[in-house]
């Protein structure tokens, strides 16, 4: 008899649910998977033994009944099969239209961090292992997870919130976002320029638009307000430093080296990387830890932990649950009430860098952040197109992410290329509610 693992989402659970294939060095286990490693609390009860020469040639389970056992357990996990399915097909579409080397996207609940779908494209079969063993690397990996890249204009909404909850600055305070030489601001003392992508008008904004304009020069300035200390302290805050803890394998730590040493250089904090760190650049986050980081800003306040697992059922073990861990409050409710303001008027504002992408209706019910980064990096032109988003805009009860990564590209924005795809997803949610 031939035994097989079948995978009901397909391609479209792959990055989350996984796969196991064989290799010559034994089995390989892509996402929720691992929990069947040995040891793990899904793994076959002994004395099973599974023939991996065999199992390696046909890319399936072959063992002869004697030989095969049930699993020790079972698991329930917090994926939605209609809203992974959802995210799974905008994400694909998006991809054929904006043709980029890799894309990533993510449906989480913002009030307790349960992850509701998590899409990785090039999409892969793990119902097709013999197609995994012979695939690249990048065609098997997790972006939402495995990859990390600069945040771009995102990051401004986190020195933005910071800086109202230290009373540093205020609601409506008027901040100069003016040139003062061609293209951009030069930093006190320094021959550093910060650039933005388009000149203000008028110069002098009241804060909220450094956000709703995306201006790189009022980020830094705002940025510039702090202690080093305590700029790193609320970076910290936010869960920027750490891991997200999903139980997924491959998961990349924030590079938060360059932020780490700010305290120890004043001069450095105030000219080089604490301008760079508060548009966006010297710092790399997965997709995943930019969400959950975001769920603070429209939450109320308060910093949650992501989770994908809720329940494990172990005949040796009994029945462990996963209860989410009790939000953490880093933001008085005013505070999380101005940035969630701030984040709607991105969208429904016609200067907002979200609002021509929103479209009428997204306009009235969404909110979100754009977000742009760029590295040159041996030879290579890499693009990052970013947008985090969230709804209802009042009460939100999902919030999404998606990353676009191209190469070699030009105007590759976070608006206009990832901006859609949490766009259709936000909005098919909230139409997918009224049907219920």
């Amino acid at each position: 008899k031939r035994y097989t693992r079948i995978y009901p989402l397909g391609p479209e659970g792959g990055p989350a649910v996984g796969a196991i294939f064989a290799t010559a060095r034994g089995p390989h286990f892509l996402g929720l998977e691992t929990l069947c490693r040995k040891g793990g609390p899904l793994a076959p009860l002994p004395p099973c033994r599974l023939d991996l020469a065999r199992w390696g040639l046909l890319g399936r389970y072959l063992v002869s009944p004697p030989r095969f056992t049930r699993p020790a357990g079972t698991a329930r996990v917090t994926l939605d099969g209609e809203i992974q399915s959802l995210l799974s097909g905008i994400l694909a579409k998006e991809a054929a239209r904006v043709k980029p080397k890799w894309a990533a996207a993510l449906v989480m609940d913002p009030r307790n961090g349960r992850i509701l779908a998590l899409a990785s494209w090039p999409f892969f079969d793990p119902n097709r292992p013999g197609d995994l063993k012979a695939s690249p690397l990048e065609g098997r990996r997790n972006h939402a997870l495995e990859s990390r890249f600069p945040p771009g204009s995102t990051m401004k909404s986190f020195i933005v919130a910071a800086a109202l909850q230290e009373g540093l600055v205020r609601p409506g305070e008027i901040v100069d976002c003016s040139w003062n030489v061609a293209g951009g601001w030069r930093i006190p003392g320094c021959v550093r320029t910060i650039h933005d992508d388009h000149r203000l008008e008028p110069a002098r904004v009241p804060l909220e638009e450094v956000i709703v304009q995306s201006s790189n020069i009022g980020a830094v300035k705002i940025g510039r307000k702090f202690q080093a200390e305590r700029y790193v302290a609320w970076l910290e805050k936010f869960g920027l430093d750490r891991k997200t803890g999903l139980p997924l394998p491959g998961e990349a730590a924030p590079d938060f080296r360059k932020v780490r040493r700010l305290p120890a250089n004043q001069a450095n904090f105030l000219r080089w990387d604490g301008p760079s760190i508060s548009h966006g650049y010297a710092i790399g986050l997965s997709l995943a830890g930019l969400a959950t980081a975001y769920c603070a800003l429209v939450n109320g306040g308060r910093r949650v932990r992501p989770f994908l697992l809720e329940e494990v059922t172990d005949p040796r073990r009994g029945r462990k649950h996963y209860r989410p861990a009790r939000p953490a409050r880093i933001l008085s409710p005013e505070v999380a009430a101005t940035m969630r303001s701030i984040l709607g008027r991105v969208v429904s504002e016609e200067k907002g860098t979200a609002y021509r992408m929103a479209g009428s209706l997204g306009r009235k019910l969404l909110g979100g952040k754009t977000g742009t980064s760029f590295m040159r990096v041996g030879g290579k032109r890499r693009y990052w197109a970013i947008f985090v988003g969230f709804a209802p805009k009042e009460n939100p009860r999902y919030l999404a992410a998606a990353v676009f990564y191209k190469e070699n590209t030009r105007r590759f924005y976070g608006g206009s290329n990832a901006g859609p795809t949490v766009r259709d997803i936000l909005l098919g949610l909230l139409e997918r509610e009224k049907a219920q």
